[in-house]
């Protein structure tokens, strides 16, 4: 089946979201600070209009973030790629949020195998089973998970996909190289930049 991720949206409010993330078929993400970005900022909403959050924690949801208590997920809210000549692009929000959720939904279905497939509710099930309640200064006391995408993917891992010993078996697993090495404490590339990536992007 399909699994739609929708952004919350940057209104800064405690009790609605905006379409498509409020539509019941859809999984709702907002947006929290993480290490990389972790300090006192000022947000635009509009052009002319800001929210400032007076403290910024990892994984606190973020000021501008529209939420009420139909929201799912919550993730980092800032994407950062390189350009060409060395520098940066980026942007943020709940529209960066909500990839890196669909994202690691994805991997939930590679790490699954065939043996258990991988269904949109269990995927919502284990991203938010996994996740770490979020700090949320809105108000209305519901715990949100901020996914965890490395819990996450240890979670989904079929047991029939181990060895008689119990450990992964990188031959049959169609997971992909880097999970079967990362299990089995081999360092590959893929394993060291997982290992130096701040803890709210595991």
């Amino acid at each position: 089946g399909i699994l739609p991720f929708g952004a919350s949206g940057n209104s800064g409010l405690c009790d609605e979201m905006v379409s498509p993330a409020c539509l019941s078929a859809a999984v709702a993400v907002g947006a929290v600070y993480h290490q990389e970005n972790a300090s006192p900022t000022t947000h635009y909403i509009t052009d002319t209009v800001t929210c400032t959050d007076p403290t910024a924690q990892p994984d606190q949801v973020a000021c501008f973030v529209s939420r009420n208590d139909c929201i799912d997920l919550l993730a980092p809210f800032l994407v950062t790629t390189p350009t060409r000549g060395g520098g940066t692009w980026g942007f943020t929000g709940t529209s960066a949020a909500s990839p890196h959720a669909a994202a690691s939904a994805a991997l939930l279905y590679q790490a699954a195998g065939s043996a258990t497939p991988m269904t949109p509710d269990l995927a919502v099930a284990i991203l938010k089973s996994t996740g770490k309640i979020a700090s949320d200064l809105c108000g209305n006391g519901r715990p949100v998970p901020r996914i965890d995408a490395w819990a996450a993917v240890e979670q989904a891992i079929s047991p029939t996909d181990c060895n008689s010993n119990g450990e992964p078996d990188v031959l049959e697993v169609g997971r992909g190289a880097a999970a079967d090495a990362a299990l089995l404490g081999i360092e590959t590339p893929a394993v060291a930049a997982h290992r130096g990536r701040p803890a709210a992007l595991r």
